[in-house]
């Protein structure tokens, strides 16, 4: 947690131009892992063959575009769309283990 004070201007009929210190406590945000570091090496290989019908190339643009994505809203509705596309059943267990890596991503806990 860290604490920071903020500045506010309010509405003070006494004294217009008043600014109030308002200190308040903000969670810092850690930054996420890189999805890399959630696959090993059996899991990209399992990815790659099963979902990407072995075109290393298409998963690794598909990592990298989702790497780039910050909510896992956004992520989740990116692998959505990539599983119809490619006609891959979203209950398929690869499917399913790359979705739930990538869920820990966001949800670590």
């Amino acid at each position: 947690m860290v604490d920071m004070k903020i500045l506010e201007r309010r509405n003070n009929l006494e004294d217009p131009g008043k600014i109030e210190d308002k200190k308040v406590t903000a969670k810092k945000s850690k930054p996420l892992p890189s999805i890399g570091s959630l696959f090993s090496e059996k899991d990209v290989s399992s990815f790659v063959k099963k979902l990407f019908q072995n075109n290393s190339d298409q998963f690794n643009d598909f990592v990298k575009k989702l790497e780039s994505t910050s909510d896992w809203s956004i992520t989740f509705k990116t692998i959505e769309e990539e599983f119809q596309r490619r006609k891959i059943n979203p209950r398929q267990n690869e499917a399913m283990i790359f979705t739930d890596k990538l869920f820990k991503r966001y949800y670590p806990d």
